[in-house]
């Protein structure tokens, strides 16, 4: 009974996260198939009718294939960067043991499991920003 409640427990948490992580989603898609007018008379409504013009809009009035390759560039070669710089690094920390090593280990696991917004720096430097960019 209690591998029962502990399963019930741990699958009505994944739900809950699952429709978490997905409602901004699906809101993302249903706004992009309203039009603008219809967006701005109910901005949680359903789209009842999809108009598929945004999309080409989007593709025919922008610059957005454009926008698209640069990102894919930028966003594959980071990649390929940090693997190989993390790659290193981890087997650094696994392998060696040196003085601090589980200092620095601490450190990366917090920074890993902390969001990068809940972090005390991330705080004054994105005020510090947003209050350079209203001069």
């Amino acid at each position: 009974m209690k591998i029962l409640a502990n399963r019930a427990f741990y699958q009505s948490v994944l739900i809950l996260n699952a429709v978490l992580v997905l409602t901004p989603v699906f809101f993302l898609i249903n706004s992009s198939l309203r039009e603008t007018s219809e967006f701005a008379r109910s901005p949680f409504g359903l789209a009842r009718d999809p108009f598929w013009g945004n999309y080409s809009s989007v593709w025919s009035g922008g610059d957005f294939p454009t926008y698209l390759f640069n990102s894919l560039i930028i966003t594959g070669s980071s990649l390929v960067l940090i693997v190989i710089l993390s790659v290193g690094a981890g087997f650094v920390l696994a392998r060696y043991q040196f003085r601090g090593s589980n200092l620095v280990l601490a450190f990366v696991l917090t920074g890993t499991l902390v969001p990068a917004n809940c972090q005390p720096g991330a705080w004054s430097w994105s005020r510090w920003e947003t209050r350079h960019q209203l001069m």
